[in-house]
């Protein structure tokens, strides 16, 4: 085989996970994360993606029915694991059964406000104020006075 098959090969193999780890970043609000963790992330998308595949179909082989599944499971997989990752499911029962502390959110009041509904008032600069629920996407601005 040459060279350039080789590598169409493995580009085909890795795509679906370098596309569900880019619909999962959509999707999800994190911290940055470097080059290396992309690909990383993008490895364990596509091995997830891979087992799914032989679990549904049994064997591997490139047709265009299996690409098209492919392509589906990778947005499935994307959704769901963003569902998990938004919702802090996987976290709540690492947390209740003592495995650790943590949150998957990227901040402490990330985890606050989507937990406990509640009102906020924010001084802003110039005099101006924002006030509204946590859980809604409303903001209301208006002068401090």
């Amino acid at each position: 085989m040459s060279l350039s098959f080789d590598a169409l090969t493995i580009l085909v193999i890795l795509l679906p996970g370098f596309l569900c780890a880019r619909i999962f970043q959509w999707l999800c609000v994190r911290p940055d994360q470097g080059e290396m963790d992309k690909v990383v992330e993008a490895l364990l998308f596509s091995f997830l993606v891979y087992v799914g595949f032989t679990a549904i179909f049994g064997n591997v082989q490139l047709t265009r029915k299996h690409v098209l599944w492919l392509f589906v499971l990778s947005v499935v997989i994307a959704v769901i694991s963003s569902t998990i990752w938004k919702h802090d499911w996987l976290g709540a029962a690492l947390r209740k059964a003592h495995v650790t502390n943590r949150t998957s959110r990227p901040s402490v009041w990330n985890e606050v406000f989507e937990n406990f509904g509640m009102y906020s008032s924010n001084s802003l600069m110039a005099g101006w104020c924002s006030a509204g629920f946590t859980t809604s996407r409303i903001v209301h601005l208006r002068p401090c006075f």
